[in-house]
């Protein structure tokens, strides 16, 4: 696993039917406390747990005036950015796109990337729940060092057609700076593209809706095989 600096009965399925429709957010549960899904016309999430996923289906995706699409046809993929994102034309090695958010002279500063990784022999191709479940467990220690606490997570399912990636955040350490990270996955049979943001832990909150907009605009142009 490679991670960088990244049905219920019918009853319920006519309910899920008509909020969608009225673009309301909803969620569906297994047990007592465990939330199994959350979702809205624009996005499920299975096993959401945190803050973000809330937020997430309370969100559209990026697009209209102030925003503007980024497309990488070699790449296989496409989002949107708001306008005044500063991006760096020319991303080096593996990363292919890299856009900061603001300005200010803060640091560290609020910058989201995308980058792309062919997929080794004997990876997985597809994200799934036991996927998710391993990135989870796996993901403070081999991106932080162990200084790293995940505050949030999910099985994310977006697109026509419909694709699967999965969602880890929360705070971490690197050197003396406290961040907060979010990030997206997406398997394939060529390629794994990872869609980072990170920012002080502090400003999260400020950021947290438009990454979720970024985040929701994410289509994958390449189509798998089979």
């Amino acid at each position: 696993m490679r991670l960088d600096s990244v049905a219920a009965g019918a009853a319920l399925a006519a309910l899920a039917a008509a909020l969608l429709t009225a673009g309301a957010p909803s969620a569906a549960r297994a047990g007592e406390g465990e939330l199994e899904e959350l979702f809205s016309r624009h996005v499920r999430v299975l096993k959401p747990q945190g803050r973000f996923a809330p937020r997430l289906i309370r969100a559209a995706p990026g697009g209209g005036e102030g925003w503007r699409r980024v497309e990488d046809p070699g790449r296989g993929y496409r989002l949107a950015l708001p306008d005044t994102a500063q991006v760096d034309s020319a991303p080096e090695g593996r990363r292919t796109l890299q856009a900061v958010l603001s300005d200010a002279a803060t640091r560290p500063r609020p910058v989201f990337r995308v980058d792309v990784f062919p997929t080794g022999e004997g990876e997985a191709t597809d994200v799934d729940l036991e996927y998710l479940a391993g990135l989870v467990e796996q993901y403070p220690e081999k991106t932080f060092g162990g200084r790293f606490s995940v505050t949030d997570s999910g099985m994310i399912v977006i697109g026509k057609p419909k694709q699967n990636l999965a969602m880890v955040g929360g705070v971490g350490s690197q050197g003396a700076a406290r961040l907060y990270r979010m990030q997206w996955v997406l398997l394939g049979p060529q390629q794994q593209v990872f869609l980072t943001f990170d920012c002080a832990e502090e400003a999260w909150e400020r950021y947290a809706d438009t990454v979720a907009r970024i985040l929701l605009s994410f289509e994958s142009t390449r189509r798998k095989k089979g």
